[in-house]
């Protein structure tokens, strides 16, 4: 599962995308030309609460207070346990390839032009919106890692740390077994090596 394009439309901070991304997108620019807020952008869509939200000043930086800030995100490569969580959200097009398209739109209160109000749906053609639920966050498996994050919470093994959040998403199937044999042949190659103990003393 990977993300194929990137909509963004009246958002103050950047200026608007509408992009395929292929294997990689890299962003270049200078400063505050709105990388980051691109990618809090996609945070924020993809896996934010509603309260959170609600509660965040990047939902607020609409460009034309009279429309909404749109960030529209389509999903492409699923695989067969996208396919089961996402059974009714999932677009089928004419090629037989499939696609999970989220759309959140954020737009000032017409009752408190303090306040936004924020929603987030899966798009399907001919289908009325369906909303994100926190139970379709958590099946989306999003993660943004900030540059700013301390190795020790990426590589160490905290519960949120990265290598430990992508080993939990990696199904081993009939490596599995293969892979703890070759540990196992690892950790007695260790225990049996004098410079290694050597080096442990």
């Amino acid at each position: 599962m990977r993300i194929s394009h990137i909509k963004i439309v009246n958002s103050a901070r950047c200026q608007d995308v509408d992009a395929d991304v292929r294997k990689h997108l890299v962003l270049v620019g200078p400063n505050d030309a709105g990388k980051s807020t691109i990618l809090r952008l996609l945070d924020a869509a993809l896996s934010w609460s509603h309260g959170r939200l609600l509660g965040s000043d990047l939902l607020f930086g609409i460009r034309d207070t009279t429309d909404a800030l749109v960030v529209e995100i389509t999903v492409g490569d699923l695989d067969p346990r996208a396919r089961a969580a996402f059974a009714d959200e999932i677009e089928v097009h004419a090629d037989d390839t499939l696609s999970l398209t989220i759309r959140m739109e954020s737009r000032v209160s017409a009752d408190d032009p303090e306040e936004i109000e924020v929603s987030r749906s899966f798009v399907k053609v001919g289908v009325q919106p369906i909303r994100v639920t926190q139970r379709h966050l958590g099946e989306l498996r999003w993660a943004y890692l900030a540059a700013s994050r301390s190795p020790d919470r990426e590589l160490g093994t905290a519960r949120s740390g990265t290598i430990r959040s992508l080993l939990d998403s990696v199904d081993l199937g009939d490596d599995h077994s293969l892979l703890l044999e070759a540990l196992a042949g690892l950790n007695a190659a260790l225990a049996d090596a004098q410079s290694i103990t050597a080096l442990r003393e």
